[in-house]
């Protein structure tokens, strides 16, 4: 017999039978009791809370970042998709680490600002909603002097509009020297 040791291993799905149907039975997968975590509304997975199929951004992750994170930007980028605006917002981090050599970085005022509305934004953030095929679908864009975004939603079974997922992109030198309709048309 062959036994093989899985571990950190998340499985959602609506009911309990097809769980137990499609792994339990025809993959033939045993659970050790002592550390099986069964039939949870939400889980903590890499700094975002699955919530009854709805990704939110941790709070205790957010809270938990300071100023003194040497990867803000990279934490910051994975939390984009919970962010409308977010490089219009991360802007002033941005060009404090294009201005700055790594031993003499000045931290401004509008980068304090910018980690500030972040953080700020990231405790506030929606829960993301699943995307199905079956519901109408919209995207709407936007520009700014420094980036473009994007927001992904769908209007479900109550006629409610819920977001799926935001989407941002910051503009090259040459792309931010375009005029407003024609960053509006990047955008699209």
């Amino acid at each position: 017999m062959e036994c093989e040791m899985i571990r950190d291993q998340l499985v959602a799905n609506a009911t309990l039978s097809v769980v137990n149907d499609k792994l339990l039975l025809e993959e033939d997968l045993t659970l050790d009791k002592a550390v099986t975590i069964a039939c949870q509304v939400e889980a903590a997975v890499k700094n975002a809370t699955l919530i009854s199929t709805a990704p939110t951004a941790q709070t205790a992750a957010v809270q938990a970042v300071e100023v003194k994170d040497a990867r803000l930007r990279g934490l910051t980028s994975w939390f984009s998709k919970f962010l409308p605006n977010y490089a219009t917002v991360v802007e002033p981090l941005r060009e404090l680490l294009r201005t700055s050599q790594a031993a003499e970085l000045q931290w401004t005022d509008a980068a304090n600002e910018s980690f500030n509305k972040l953080k700020e934004m990231l405790l506030k953030s929606p829960a993301l909603a699943i995307f199905n095929p079956n519901l109408p679908t919209f995207i709407t864009t936007d520009a700014s002097d420094y980036g473009l975004g994007a927001v992904l939603t769908q209007t479900n079974s109550n006629n409610e509009e819920r977001v799926v997922a935001f989407g941002s992109c910051t503009l090259s030198p040459a792309e931010r020297k375009y005029s407003t309709i024609e960053k509006e048309a990047l955008a699209c």
